[in-house]
């Protein structure tokens, strides 16, 4: 019997391996049938001297272990932590749950030939592919009735639904766990599960705790795996009742969801079930507020965060982490307002598309769309007596006129490809931040940067100017269409109040420039009765100076009334595109993921061809 002492390195360390063997060809032989089961190529690495082979590979075998046992030890810490079922495992030791995919909605304007045409409950509408979206089915979730002829407006959310499917029958035996055959599961923003379990044709009610239920409690709950699959979990006869032995277990759900959908672009919306009285159907906007399952980062900072927030929101803070945590939301911003004991969020959708569907009134706790959902998921955990006031982000639409020179030796389509991509990527981040306005100089300079370009010369840059209803009625805010098709060059940034006198008339309140007037001083009454453009001209150092043009023109279903308040705001005709701390800058692609020239009138001059 010999006695080898090996020398190895191991992280940097020394270390002695004591082998107690007959001789080297033992030793070699018994480790290298070791080495053989974890790596077969090793021993084409030596096949030399034996004692060489034997110090090399102890020193990789303990290398190899070491490695594996940082693994676990870092996995077992949510910092460190790198598989997602590790991540998973942890933050549920916090009552924290990772979100799944949220279902984009959008709301879908139907043309309908007579009054009193109902929708049925998984009513379905459908997108037509395009070289940047891919074809989507949307679905209306609950039967509604559409009261009017005419345009009506519904939401729909992406994904389709699975009629009852059959999950065996029940075993009798606590804590049953049963995978469902499809996946992934199309969460709604309110955080429900849309997830229908039936217990011999019962229905039982899902729940995300068993904590605090009685051993009579027909209650299940759902978990999202790592690999997107579901599975459906009862309780234990104690915190919530287990399912008869032999009881016929089903369950009806809705997969799909994703960001996938978000892309889906305007007026792309048109095949859909038939329905007698409907004519046509499209979507004026894009969807919004589809997501992807959340990420390991997100949810290494949103988790420990949660433990803050707990179940209920008291500070501004706590509502903004809630409806972060409600799925499809990019960021929200809270802040107290309009009284003392209101809250008002507003609301940052996943996707292209910033702006949330639907709509909550925060008098009766109720609403539609992706703002009612998230409406209850706050109203939840806010306390009382607070009002929740939700409103969506108010998407800011840039306009950019300028010149771009191309260098001599490069080719003007080559540059011009460029650039669309930087300028794109640039408002990409833009939008998903609150209040982040655009310096002109940042422009310049993303351009200037960009491959092929000499220099450029900007010529406008403001915002695109929008209305937003302050007060009056919802329907005729959008029976009215509103557009500024010039902006002057003598324009100066201000906010402007349109103060409706009937369902024709109105004047126009700038913050700064006071109330329209004309070269009398008089205060213009506007009309929308005839169509025309207006031309809105104000006094600027005793000096009449055009702004902007105005065309306002009714739909003629719902008029706007005397008292009704609508704002919009402009911007100089050139500078810096300033946001307040609820506006995003956005911007909107052609089918073909373009930029869209309306917003963009870029020109090249120079460069080859």
């Amino acid at each position: 019997m010999s006695k080898a002492i090996l020398g190895a390195s191991l992280g940097g360390l020394p270390v002695q391996l004591d082998l107690s063997v007959r001789d080297y060809d033992q030793a070699r032989a018994v480790l290298f049938d070791l080495l053989a089961r974890l790596t077969p190529e090793w021993t084409d690495f030596y096949p030399g001297d034996p004692g060489v082979a034997l110090a090399e590979g102890t020193a990789f075998l303990f290398d190899l272990l070491s490695y594996h046992n940082d693994r676990v030890r870092n996995e077992g810490f949510l910092r460190p932590a790198q598989r997602r079922d590790s991540v998973v495992n942890l933050l549920r030791g916090i009552n924290y749950e990772l979100t799944p995919r949220t279902a984009a909605s959008v709301d879908i304007r139907v043309n309908t030939s007579a009054p009193g045409v109902v929708l049925p409950a998984g009513w379905t509408v459908r997108s037509r592919a395009s070289s940047v979206a891919p074809a989507a089915t949307f679905e209306l979730l609950e039967a509604t009735t559409l009261v009017d002829s005419g345009y009506s407006t519904v939401t729909a959310y992406h994904g389709s639904t699975v009629g009852l499917e059959s999950l065996g029958a029940s075993d009798g035996t606590a804590r049953q766990k049963l995978q469902l055959a499809g996946s992934p599961l199309a969460r709604l923003a309110d955080g429900s599960a849309p997830v229908s379990v039936f217990v011999a044709a019962t229905e039982w009610t899902y729940t995300d705790s068993f904590l605090g239920m009685s051993p009579t409690d027909q209650v299940f709950r759902v978990e999202i795996q790592e690999n997107e699959s579901i599975w459906v979990i009862f309780s234990d006869g104690i915190n919530g009742a287990i399912p008869t032995l032999g009881a016929p277990l089903e369950a009806s759900y809705r997969v799909g969801g994703g960001s996938a959908a978000n892309s889906v672009g305007v007026g792309t919306i048109v095949d859909f079930d038939p329905v007698t009285g409907i004519v046509a159907v499209t979507n004026l906007a894009q969807p919004s507020s589809g997501s992807d399952r959340e990420t390991l980062s997100h949810a290494k900072q949103f988790g420990p965060r949660s433990l803050r927030a707990l179940d209920r929101a008291v500070t501004l803070e706590d509502y903004e982490t809630h409806a972060v945590s409600a799925g499809g939301v990019e960021a929200a911003k809270a802040r107290w307002s309009p009284g003392p004991l209101d809250v008002t969020v507003a609301i940052l959708a996943s996707g292209a598309n910033p702006v949330p569907t639907g709509k909550w009134y925060p008098r009766i706790n109720a609403g539609y769309g992706q703002l009612g959902a998230i409406g209850r998921y706050l109203s939840n955990r806010s306390l009382d007596p607070r009002s929740l006031h939700l409103e969506p982000a108010v998407a800011v639409t840039p306009y950019l006129k300028a010149t771009i020179h191309v260098l001599r030796n490069v080719k003007q389509a080559d540059a011009q490809f460029e650039v669309e991509r930087q300028l794109i990527a640039m408002f990409a981040v833009l939008r998903t931040n609150f209040g982040v306005g655009l310096p002109e100089s940042r422009v310049a300079q993303v351009i200037e940067s960009t491959f092929g370009v000499d220099y450029v010369d900007i010529e406008a840059l403001h915002r695109v100017p929008a209305p937003h209803l302050v007060r009056g009625s919802d329907t005729s805010f959008a029976d009215v269409s509103f557009a500024i098709p010039s902006i002057y060059e003598g324009c100066q940034a201000d906010t402007y109040t349109m103060q409706w006198l009937n369902a024709q008339q109105f004047r126009l309140v700038g913050s700064s420039a006071g109330v329209i007037t004309d070269d009398a001083g008089a205060p213009v009454v506007f009309s929308s009765a005839t169509g025309d453009t207006i031309e809105v001209s104000c006094t600027i150092a005793n000096l009449r100076v055009p702004q902007f043009s105005l065309l306002v023109v009714r739909g003629g279903t719902h008029d706007p009334s005397a008292g009704d308040r609508w704002t919009f705001s402009v911007d100089d005709y050139r500078g810096n595109l300033n946001l307040n701390s609820f506006e995003v800058l956005a911007i909107s692609l052609t089918t073909v993921g373009e930029l869209d020239s309306a917003q963009f009138s870029l020109a090249y001059r120079g460069g080859i061809g």
